[in-house]
Formats: C-alpha cells, sequence, structure tokens
C-alpha cells in the first residue's frame, strides 16, 4: 500500500549516558522512549469494505456509510447523521407545517418509530404550489373517459377525491371529481359508427305510435246514390260512384210515390280481428348512471 505525508510528530525521551548494551538494547531503549502526536484537527479514518476487528477510528464503509467503535459490544455500529441530514420529502398522514421540503408522501398514520412499517400505507404524493398541497388527476378533466356509477348521485362527489360539493361549480381544487353525463340519462350506449352514428351522437326515441287499417273493425263507404221513376223505368246515377252491380246493394225508402232509390258500397273494409302485435323483449336492466370527469385538476389532502 502507499504511504502519504502527514502532520504527525514523534516526540522522545532522551536515553540515560549510563546506558550499556547491544543496538538491539538500543533500539528497545528509543522505542520506550518514542510517542507520535498529532497536532489539533487531524482525524484518522478507516476507509474499507470489510469492518475491522478492532477500533481503528471512524470507518467509512463502502464510501457511503458511517460506522463507530462500541466499546460494549466490540463492534462497530452505524452513525446516526440525521442532525446533518436534509430530507427529500415529508412522510406521514398529518398535513406538513412547513413546505420545505416542497414534496410530501402522504400515508395512512403518522410515524410512531424509525421503522419504515410504522407509517401505514401510501396515499398519495403532493406538491406544494406556492398556495396548496397538490397532486394532478390522471384523467384530464376532458378526457372522453366514461365510468358508471351505480350508487347515489350525492355520494359521486365524494368518489376519488371529490369533497362532496357539486362538481358543477368545481374548480381546480374544490368539487367532486366526477359528474353524471346527462347524456346517457335512459339511454343505452350503442357501438358509434362514423358517419352513420357518431361518437357521443344520440339516435331512436323512448316509443312511437303506429295505425294500421287491419286494427279496424269491419265497416263499409257508401259509394253511389241510383235513382229511377216507377213510370219510366229509367236509372239515373248520382254522386261520384259508378252505377254497378259490385257489392252489397241497400234498398232505402223510396223519395216519392212513384220513385226507388238505391246506393251502392264497397267491400267490406277492415279486416275486424283482433291485432296480433309482436312485442320486443326488453332485457332485465339495471339503472346506472354513466360518469365524466369534471372540471376539477388536482387532489387535494
Amino acid at each position: 500500500m502507499s504511504l502519504n505525508a502527514t502532520n504527525l510528530y514523534i516526540q522522545s525521551s532522551p536515553i540515560p549516558a549510563t546506558f550499556k548494551g547491544s543496538p538491539n538494547d538500543l533500539f528497545t531503549e528509543m522505542i520506550k522512549r518514542m510517542r507520535i502526536l498529532s497536532p489539533s484537527g487531524t482525524n484518522f479514518i478507516f476507509v474499507g469494505d470489510t469492518e475491522p476487528t478492532s477500533n481503528v477510528g471512524p470507518w467509512l464503509k463502502n464510501g457511503t456509510q458511517w460506522y463507530v467503535w462500541d466499546p460494549s459490544t466490540k463492534r462497530y455500529v452505524p452513525q446516526n447523521i440525521s442532525a446533518s441530514f436534509t430530507p427529500g420529502f415529508f412522510i406521514g398522514n398529518s398535513r406538513p407545517t412547513s413546505t420545505n421540503p416542497t414534496v410530501w408522501l402522504q400515508t395512512t398514520q403518522d410515524p410512531t418509530s424509525s421503522s419504515p412499517l410504522a407509517y401505514g400505507d401510501a396515499i398519495r404524493w403532493f406538491v406544494w404550489n406556492g398556495s396548496f398541497w397538490v397532486w394532478p388527476h390522471e384523467v384530464p378533466s376532458t378526457s372522453g373517459i366514461r365510468q358508471m356509477w351505480v350508487g347515489v348521485e350525492s355520494d359521486l362527489w365524494f368518489y376519488d377525491g371529490g369533497d362532496g360539493t357539486d362538481p358543477a361549480a368545481a374548480t381546480d381544487t374544490t368539487g367532486g371529481m366526477w359528474m353524471v353525463d346527462t347524456v346517457f340519462n335512459s339511454k343505452s350506449p350503442r357501438g358509434a359508427l362514423v358517419g352513420t352514428l357518431d361518437p357521443g351522437a344520440t339516435t331512436g326515441a323512448d316509443s312511437s305510435t303506429q295505425v294500421m287499417p287491419s286494427y279496424l273493425p269491419s265497416h263499409y263507404h257508401n259509394e253511389s246514390l241510383r235513382s229511377r221513376s216507377s213510370t219510366s223505368g229509367v236509372w239515373h246515377d248520382w254522386g261520384n260512384g259508378t252505377a254497378t252491380d259490385a257489392g252489397s246493394l241497400q234498398h232505402m225508402a223510396p223519395t216519392g210515390p212513384d220513385n226507388d232509390c238505391v246506393t251502392t258500397r264497397t267491400d267490406t273494409q277492415g279486416g275486424g280481428t283482433p291485432p296480433n302485435i309482436v312485442v320486443p323483449t326488453i332485457p332485465a336492466s339495471v339503472g346506472t348512471f354513466f360518469i365524466k370527469r369534471s372540471a376539477r385538476k388536482y387532489y387535494t389532502p
């Protein structure tokens, strides 16, 4: 290993003038009378990946973790440097009383110890925007995404971070996150086809009324009037009908002592039978609200 120059000093005491002995005895006497001193502020740090077996001063493990010697266990233990560490974000359930740092991970409970499990479950990240702790909703307010909601509408206003107020008056940070899309009220969704049924367009009606001749009772329509004098025997046609024997004849009382009157009518009109109406089967249904994102942009704690 390489050696580096240091600011260490060697201090020694003189050997007595009466000393007698071999060169090795002289060397031993010199070592006994020497000590190494360091100026104020000089520290020794052990750097390595393996834990030392004795106290060699502060130990920097892996270049990132500090350890100090514990005399009671005769081992190195992690050094608490929290006082010199600046956290990158808050963590806990309670709203931070400071806005530095500007990032907060909200959890289901505040910490009760240094254990990560003491924070409960993570809820959401928030960032301080200068006025509020906010986090953007992942579905934009202008999105075409629709969901179904089977609860009452007022409960919808609390769903997904909403504050329970009417989403029709939502701001960036207040109001319900989702609202009812009234386009779907009393309507069933159907696959769109551009040019035939464009996305978002509506078609059809709830009901229709039709009258068909075969549903009417059997009846007749008078077509023409024929009359003749008993003295001349000549028939005269009146009205728009044609003088034929088609259809049934109805004899009417003479209009005078010497006249006969006869009307002709069409054949029977109308079926006179009950209609056989095929009613389409309506499948069992569940009433649901189709919902869309409101104008609110951000989650808030």
